[in-house]
């Protein structure tokens, strides 16, 4: 899959080209480097350098739940086999109350910005009821062992 081509003042520039300029005009901005490495990520071959900006986005983040899990887990494995979550290197504590991370399906709906600023900034989501109980009992009796 090609990158989106966005013509600025004449200049024509795909998003993985924007977000690289943002991280040369502004090499502590976290965000700019996280940005580029989700645009790099859905570009074929680029895995590996999207891995590189996503730790440099978690160093200059290091509260960044997305970026510390890319690096953590790093890139899929050719085979598909499974990871195991590393261990947290410290305690996250958070005021946040379980219906500020809540979101049932309608209101994911009508404000998945919101969803996506909740995801960002607590790590998050609580999805209920976008299963049917069965699935939920199979999902259980997995997890269980």
């Amino acid at each position: 899959a090609d990158s989106p081509i966005f013509d600025l003042n004449g200049c024509r520039l795909s998003a993985p080209d924007c977000y690289r300029k943002a991280t040369t005009l502004d090499e502590s901005n976290g965000e700019a480097f996280k940005r580029l490495a989700d645009a790099l990520m859905v570009l074929p071959g680029k895995e590996e350098e999207a891995l590189e900006m996503f730790r440099k986005a978690g160093e200059l983040m290091p509260e960044d739940v997305c970026c510390a899990t890319h690096v953590a887990l790093g890139l899929p494995k050719e085979d598909g086999a499974t990871r195991s979550a590393p261990p947290l290197t410290k305690r996250v504590t958070t005021t946040t109350a379980l219906q500020d991370i809540s979101w049932t399906k309608e209101a994911l709906e009508r404000d998945v910005d919101g969803a996506a600023a909740a995801f960002e900034r607590d790590g998050v989501l609580v999805l209920p009821r976008f299963l049917e109980e069965d699935e939920v009992d199979v999902l259980a009796s997995a997890v269980e062992g």
